[in-house]
């Protein structure tokens, strides 16, 4: 299912409630690592910290052994309620791994896939917008108010005061990155 943008802050809250996967790609890599960690920060609460809650692969690693993805799927952990699986730098190869691992899909693992830019072409991104249990999630460059948004927010956050003129220049100075625009806020 292919997620609307108004639809997305809701997701990231609660994405389980109907998606047992998503597949967060685009040109900004920071808005995806972001989205990710957030996605990951809900399936699991408290137990984002814990190393065994959560797996990191890549598409090579399971291109060289795509039964991993089935067994990894089927795996029930005994430390934890649930675990997040995170595929990184996938691609449209990437496609012939997940089609038969998607019967393998349950409440207790959690597939993030993360790509580039993917285009309204390509398998992957097909594959996600039509399964029932599986999203698509698109991240865009940001624009200047978005950018704005996010500097507003951590100044609050910070409770740092700030003028008009220095939120228009750092958002005119910020923006190709979420993640970068994060790290020079900080």
């Amino acid at each position: 299912m292919k997620l609307a943008p108004k639809s997305v802050d809701s997701f990231l809250l609660n994405p389980q409630r109907e998606h047992l996967a998503v597949l967060i790609y685009g040109a900004d890599s920071g808005l995806v690592r972001e989205r990710s960690e957030k996605i990951s920060k809900a399936i699991l609460g408290a137990d984002f910290s814990d190393p065994f809650a959560k797996l990191e692969l890549s598409e090579a690693e399971l291109l060289a052994d795509p039964a991993r993805l089935c067994d990894e799927l089927s795996a029930v952990s005994m430390m934890n309620p649930r675990r997040v699986i995170i595929v990184r730098d996938a691609g449209n190869n990437f496609t012939k791994v997940i089609e038969p691992a998607l019967p393998y899909l349950h409440k207790d693992n959690y597939l993030i896939i993360l790509a580039d830019e993917l285009t309204g072409k390509s398998s992957l991104r097909l594959l996600f917008e039509k399964e029932q249990s599986c999203a698509a999630l698109a991240c865009y460059k940001d624009e200047m108010r978005d950018v704005s948004a996010v500097i507003r927010k951590k100044f609050d956050e910070a409770a740092i005061s700030y003028d008009r003129e220095v939120l228009d220049y750092l958002a005119s100075q910020l923006g190709n990155d979420r993640y970068v625009t994060n790290q020079e806020l900080d």
